[in-house]
């Protein structure tokens, strides 16, 4: 079961390869990253980002998260969907750090 989910797209066609191979920098336990490629229907390209509750380091996740955001690409933007917030390199750790209890 996800506990924080964000939504990452891009009006640019994404280089999935590079982007998978860049998230894996940031790989850690309990944390995911999956595409959603425009290809099977969606209006741009996404990426899917969850914790899950199983994840063990609070402040490794959070780390993570924001290490991903603030160097991906910048056509790619990111939501956290339950509330529906843009998360970018200013707010991330605001928003991640009290959805993650």
């Amino acid at each position: 079961m996800a506990i924080l989910n964000i939504l990452a797209k891009s009006k640019n066609n994404l280089k999935w390869e590079n982007v998978l191979n860049h998230f894996d920098k940031f790989k850690t336990q309990g944390l995911e990253v999956f595409p959603i490629p425009s290809a099977i229907g969606f209006e741009f390209d996404c990426l899917g980002v969850c914790v899950h509750k199983n994840y063990q380091d609070r402040q490794i996740i959070l780390s993570a998260i924001s290490s991903f955001i603030k160097t991906s690409e910048d056509s790619i933007i990111f939501y956290e969907l339950y509330d529906g917030v843009e998360i970018n390199e200013n707010n991330c750790n605001e928003i991640i750090s009290r959805l993650l209890t």
